[in-house]
């Protein structure tokens, strides 16, 4: 079986997001993968360039058409009949914003393993500052999963 690192390469090369090539894994308890990547609907017109470019990090966003990563691998495992209640999600880079957390606790994710730092005083659950103040919402995103008792683990060697 393909290691972690080996299928976030995977979704990492079927990623269509120009902006944000964030990729998931999701690992079952059942030891089944399945990945998703930012990009396009599967059944949508795919775009040969990039409708929020010029604009920072998190603006623009209603005129992006991209499904993140997370909901694309958490769909893809309702349409081939894989449960992932229990399992794990591993991202290649940052952290769920506030919709994709609230699929990942409505899934029955137990475990989100980042790459990132998420936290600059992990005591008082203060993130670091590039995901502070974000129209992402990450702080909303750190405390619905943190009150979900989602097991959040920091792993650099996930990329």
């Amino acid at each position: 079986m393909p290691s972690i690192n080996d299928l976030l390469k995977k979704a990492l090369s079927k990623k269509t997001c120009m902006k944000h090539p964030v990729v998931v894994v999701i690992e079952t308890l059942n030891s089944e993968y399945i990945i998703g990547w930012n990009g396009a609907p599967s059944k949508g017109k795919k775009h040969d360039k990039c409708s929020r470019a010029g604009f920072p990090s998190g603006e623009g966003m209603e005129l992006c058409p991209t499904v993140h990563a997370e909901i694309k691998a958490i769909t893809h495992s309702a349409k081939k009949g894989i449960k992932i209640e229990g399992s794990t999600m591993y991202m290649n880079e940052w952290f769920p914003c506030d919709n994709c957390a609230k699929a990942i606790i409505e899934a029955g994710i137990e475990k989100f393993v980042t790459p990132d730092e998420i936290y600059s005083n992990p005591k008082t659950y203060e993130l670091v500052p590039l995901l502070r103040n974000q129209s992402y919402n990450f702080e909303m995103a750190e405390k619905l999963m943190r009150e979900a008792k989602i097991k959040l683990v920091i792993d650099p060697s996930i990329r």
